[in-house]
């Protein structure tokens, strides 16, 4: 984070992308687990292993973003970021119940929270516990525009408290965290995975309106990343099975369309349910 308020931001990304090269070629472990995963989401051979190869360097080119992000302006984090469909948001909040924002582990997915976080929106970012030095310095990036943490380990109270405010929780939902957590194993790419009940299950309960949402890199233009918002769901119309499935399915449709920035390393793929 230091270096990155020093060096130029084309140096840093550079630097990053030959990094992750790198550690392509030494961590077969990793890398195994990125082919199995282009298995399931991209169905042409050659496509296939281009994508797997992209997703280090795409994984830590985009940290250097994040890393940025205490040494940024207003001005230059909206150089970073374009959005489509923040309508979606701001009419699931005028609803009244508390928001829902559903993301997978898809480009730099931390920056979305704190770009709309600068934007003027109340948004809480639901985190793991990690180690005291660890946490310390994600947070200073995370909260350097103004977005809340909300530890996991705080349980569903903290959540409840973000949602009876009216504000935004932003939940990372396309993977199992923690033992013992109620998951559904739902259709994911070519395959199935397991992912949790939780959000689903807070939203019908509280009534917050569920918006899922990416962050990848832009096709074109001068912004270095697409923020993309869908249609916000009213929990009202479902049950936590077709709600979850729901989410599922936004989710994998991400991931397909954007395998190379999707960064998931636990092999937990079915072949069926």
């Amino acid at each position: 984070m230091w270096l990155s308020g020093h060096l130029p931001a084309g140096v840093l990304r550079g630097a990053a992308r030959l990094v992750g090269h790198v550690a392509w070629s030494m961590a077969p472990g990793r890398r195994h687990v990125i082919a199995t995963n282009m298995e399931y989401l991209v169905a042409d051979p050659t496509a296939r292993a281009q994508r797997g190869h992209r997703v280090l360097p795409n994984m830590l080119e985009a940290a250097t973003d994040l890393w940025r992000l205490p040494s940024l302006d207003g001005p230059g984090l909206d150089r970073l970021v374009d959005s489509r469909g923040l309508e979606h948001l701001d009419a699931a909040i005028a609803a009244g119940q508390g928001v829902i924002l559903a993301t997978a582990h898809l480009g730099p997915y931390e920056l979305a929270g704190a770009w709309l976080a600068h934007r003027g929106y109340a948004v809480h970012a639901m985190v793991e516990r990690m180690p005291e030095e660890t946490g310390a310095a994600l947070a200073a990036y995370r909260s350097s525009t103004g977005m809340q943490l909300l530890d996991r380990s705080s349980g569903p109270r903290g959540l409840l408290r973000v949602l009876k405010a009216g504000d935004v929780a932003a939940l990372v939902c396309d993977r199992m965290v923690g033992a013992g957590a109620p998951g559904q194993v739902v259709p994911f790419g070519q395959g199935f995975r397991e992912i949790p009940v939780g959000p689903a299950s807070f939203a019908i309960s509280t009534g917050a309106r569920v918006v899922t949402g990416s962050i990848v890199r832009h096709p074109v233009g001068p912004w270095r990343y697409q923020l993309t918002l869908d249609p916000p769901v009213d929990p009202r119309a479902h049950t936590v099975a077709t709600l979850t499935a729901h989410i599922g399915a936004r989710l994998s449709a991400m991931a397909v369309a954007h395998a190379d920035e999707w960064y998931v390393f636990q092999p937990a793929w079915r072949d069926e349910r």
